[in-house]
Parts: C-alpha cells; sequence; structure tokens
C-alpha cells in the first residue's frame, strides 16, 4: 500500500486566504453550512464516525462558521479550530456557551497549534491545498497526533479552485 504522502493529487496551487476573506467579508457563514441538507448530514455522520467515546484535545483546521465544530465538542474536552479573521467571529459565538472551544487565526498549514492532539478533523481543508501544503497538513496532523489517536474523516477529493 503506498504512502499518504505518495496519494496526494498536487492541483497547481492552494486557494489562498485572501479569497475566504473576500468571501466571509460579505457573510459570516458563504456556504450556508448552518442549513444546507448536505452538510446538516456530514455533520451528523462526522461524529458518528468517530471510534472513541472521548477525546482529550481536538483540532478542527478551517472551521469556518463554527457549525461543525461545536458536534464533536461535546465528546472532547478541548477543541481547538481554527479559520481566517472573519469567521472567527461566528464560529466563536456559534460555540460561546461551550468554554473548552477556541477559536484561533492559525492560517493552517504553517501555524498548527502548540501541543499533542488525539483528534483531528480534516473536513473541508484538503480542497484548499495544492500537493506540497497537502503534504505538510498530513505531516503535522501526524506528528502532532497522540500514539493511537485519530485523523477524522475527509469529506471528499474534488479540489477547491486555487483562485477567485
Amino acid at each position: 500500500m503506498k504512502d499518504a504522502d505518495s496519494r496526494v493529487r498536487d492541483t497547481g496551487s492552494s486557494t489562498p486566504e485572501s479569497h475566504f476573506a473576500r468571501m466571509y467579508a460579505d457573510a459570516s457563514d458563504p456556504w450556508d453550512l448552518a442549513k444546507r441538507w448536505y452538510e446538516r448530514r456530514e455533520y451528523a455522520l462526522t461524529p458518528a464516525a468517530l471510534p472513541r467515546r472521548r477525546y482529550c484535545r481536538a483540532f478542527e483546521p478551517g472551521c469556518s462558521a463554527g457549525v461543525l465544530t461545536g458536534m464533536p465538542a461535546e465528546r472532547c474536552d478541548e477543541v481547538v479550530a481554527d479559520r481566517v479573521e472573519r469567521a472567527m467571529g461566528t464560529a466563536a459565538a456559534r460555540n460561546h456557551n461551550r468554554p473548552h472551544v477556541s477559536v484561533e487565526h492559525l492560517v493552517v498549514p504553517d501555524r498548527w497549534p502548540a501541543g499533542r492532539l488525539d483528534l483531528v478533523l480534516l473536513s473541508e481543508p484538503p480542497y484548499c491545498f495544492d500537493g506540497a501544503q497537502s503534504r505538510k497538513v498530513l505531516h503535522r496532523t501526524a506528528t502532532a497526533l497522540e500514539p493511537g489517536a485519530r485523523r477524522g474523516p475527509c469529506a471528499g477529493t474534488t479540489p477547491y479552485p486555487s483562485t477567485g
């Protein structure tokens, strides 16, 4: 079986953060994640696919408006999520009643939360990275995870447009 690095397809270039900043400047939830049936289904299936009852520390890169963030938070002692600055307020507000959830401006894969993790939820970010960044995300995920920890389900493999 090939290793994860050899399965990463290079799509040319990564989606720049400025693209997302423009999207969030116009709407707090530009993909309407809180209302779309497809997203609600994905958000129900993701926590259901996690094998452990409890997790100590989870990371959700690219949390967008923070809709998915709250679902695994019910099973985690601490959740760190990241997104572009404009979306951070929406994600934080959506999870305000969960003091163990922190939303930070990390800009993955270059900035990553300090410390060890036992769950990394890679839902939408893989769409946005070119091959080199995808390999960096996979490497950072592998080195940050505690022994026996999990990388959560990914949503799909179709790349997000790198321009916009």
